[in-house]
């Protein structure tokens, strides 16, 4: 077992039994091993692995953004390959930039990160999830249609059903912040008829786990909308 290996697997160690300080010590002395790191994806990791553990796990918010945006720049010229590095880096990054009130700086982190992990249809449709439930929950209602439909262009085009209605479903959570019910509710009649179809296909296509959620999510959309134009009941 390499240095960094052993380094990094007492650093899991010490992160399971909250001893954090030790951990971050594991972290930085495998970073330290400059001569066993073996490319800029392996750099990348460990610095996002730290940046997670300090974003998480302390109060030292500068320095987990400082790793997370080396974990960024290391990979910047070498994404292909690194989608998952670049995924979990920027979403990280994002949440951290909105907590400063930074909002412009966290849907810019989300855009370019999406961009860059065009090539992996998981990776690319969940930084626009992240990027979507931003939008909303900013009340940037124009910018959260406008990913929405980027992304049901994005899954039309590689041709990925099951993505597509995760992003059907994310417009019923526009119309809902926007109150509009109606609009809602037709659209989870359209939804309802495309999840019957994935009912159909094989579960390499769509995983029973997939039809779970996507049956919970729909049915929760569908009872909200329901509620609403039903308004209070009397007593």
């Amino acid at each position: 077992m390499s240095t960094i290996s052993a380094l990094v697997a007492m650093a899991e160690h010490y992160r399971e039994v909250k001893d954090f300080k030790r951990c971050i010590h594991c972290y930085l002395g495998a970073l330290n091993v400059k001569e066993e790191i073996t490319g800029d994806r392996q750099a990348a990791q460990l610095n996002l692995q730290l940046g997670i553990v300090l974003l998480e796990e302390t109060t030292n918010l500068d320095v987990a953004k400082a790793h997370l945006l080396k974990a960024l720049l290391l990979i910047e010229e070498t994404s292909v390959g690194c989608e998952d590095i670049c995924c979990i880096a920027a979403i990280a990054l994002s949440k951290l930039q909105h907590s400063e009130e930074r909002l412009a700086d966290a849907k810019s982190t989300l855009e370019n990160a999406s961009v860059r992990c065009s090539g992996q249809a998981l990776y690319h449709s969940r930084l626009l999830f992240q990027l979507i439930s931003l939008q909303l929950e900013t009340s940037d209602f124009p910018g959260a249609l406008l990913t929405i439909g980027r992304g049901v262009e994005y899954t039309s085009t590689c041709n990925n059903a099951v993505l597509k209605l995760f992003f059907r479903l994310s417009e019923g959570m526009y119309h809902i912040k926007q109150q509009q019910y109606m609009e809602c509710m037709a659209l989870m009649q359209f939804c309802r008829v495309e999840l019957d179809q994935l009912a159909a296909m094989p579960t390499d296509v769509c995983s029973p786990g997939a039809r779970c959620e996507l049956q919970v999510l729909m049915s929760v959309l569908q009872f909200t909308c329901a509620h609403h134009l039903e308004g209070p009941k009397k007593s």
